[in-house]
């Protein structure tokens, strides 16, 4: 029997037919590092997870459905030869390293054998390409002892769906509207997101960077920085336009540190150049172009975008209320101010 789909998700676990079909390469593999047996006692007390960090030893029980206590214990890769020649006797020699636990199983029953497995691969998979995409397992391998991996996967393929769904749906009148000169729109890795603007941001520029979010897209407004944008002075320079609104506008605006979350277009001005000795010349364009911009925008800024010679403006970006708990976060985590090539939160002198 031969089923077609337009997608296939993989969901398939660790030795995913999908991704062995689409020839899925994966990458940030690393060699086994662990050998684990786990097993099943009655009559052991437990009020939750516990877990127990030996030298080279990790030992994890929890409670189960069945008022089982399930028990798991890892070793070292290279000890598993030895470990498995003797399972019960070096699984409760490695429990002893824990004595109120030990204490408990030997009071309990052992209900079943004991499992085990040396095959705990660590690896990611390219979870994506046309007409098809990998979940849980498939894509990246997770504990199997704790079953991370199928949960991952019962919830990424219902989002998935749902987000293919949504996302065909918004597109197809675009579509239908006429053939494109480029059709890009489709899921993407966290990944490939973070990472599809590093060609046009090389490292060794100099860089200098204006930004205001735009009350609306006018008439006006575009002319103006098409004309003005006509003298810029370096060919690596952009100005973009971003659009927002969407679910940055769905989220309250104090739920997170980002604001501003009522805003619907940003136009940010980055200059870039090679020579250090003209540095002043991109510098005051960027100036000249922000401020020719300035009746068409907010006073609202996209933080991210600005410069360091503005960084007297955080405080009031932020707003009041929202730039404090931001001070306390700081002064809990960061003191000393150590992360600060950013549009900085200082933290009381």
């Amino acid at each position: 029997m031969k089923e077609q789909a337009r997608i296939v998700i993989g969901a398939d676990g660790m030795r995913s037919l999908v991704a062995r079909s689409v020839q899925a390469p994966t990458y940030q593999a690393k060699p086994v590092l662990t050998c684990a047996y786990y097993g099943y006692w009655s009559g052991v007390p437990l009020a939750g997870a516990e877990i127990y960090f030996r030298p080279r030893r990790m030992v994890i029980t929890f409670p189960t459905n069945e008022k089982l206590a399930c028990i798991y214990v890892a070793w070292p890769i290279s000890e598993f030869h030895t470990v498995r020649a003797g399972i019960a006797g070096n699984f409760l020699k490695t429990l002893d390293l824990a004595p109120r636990l030990a204490e408990r199983v030997r009071q309990g029953k052992q209900e079943g054998r004991f499992v085990g497995t040396a095959d705990v691969p660590n690896f990611f998979r390219k979870p994506y390409g046309p007409g098809w995409a990998l979940v849980g397992d498939a894509g990246y391998h997770k504990d199997p002892y704790l079953g991370q991996g199928i949960m991952d996967a019962f919830r990424d393929v219902e989002l998935l769906v749902e987000a293919i769904e949504v996302g065909e749906e918004v597109m197809l009148p675009l579509r239908a509207f006429g053939p494109p000169l480029a059709d890009h729109v489709g899921p993407m890795s966290y990944l490939q997101v973070q990472t599809m603007l590093d060609a046009m941001m090389p490292a060794g520029l100099r860089n200098y960077w204006k930004t205001n979010f735009l009350k609306d897209l006018s008439d006006e407004a575009i002319d103006t920085l098409v004309t003005c944008f006509a003298t810029v002075p370096s060919v690596l320079t952009a100005a973009v336009i971003e659009q927002f609104g969407g679910a940055v506008g769905r989220i309250g605006e104090d739920e997170t540190a980002f604001s501003p979350r009522d805003q619907r277009f940003n136009l940010a001005i980055a200059s870039r150049w090679t020579d250090p000795a003209e540095s002043e010349k991109h510098r005051q364009w960027t100036r000249e172009l922000w401020d020719v911009m300035q009746p068409f925008a907010t006073d609202a800024v996209y933080i991210n975008c600005l410069p360091e010679d503005e960084g007297d403006r955080v405080k009031a970006l932020y707003g009041a209320a929202k730039y404090e708990r931001l001070v306390r976060l700081k002064n809990t985590y960061d003191p000393t101010n150590f992360f600060q090539l950013n549009a900085n939160i200082k933290p009381p002198v």
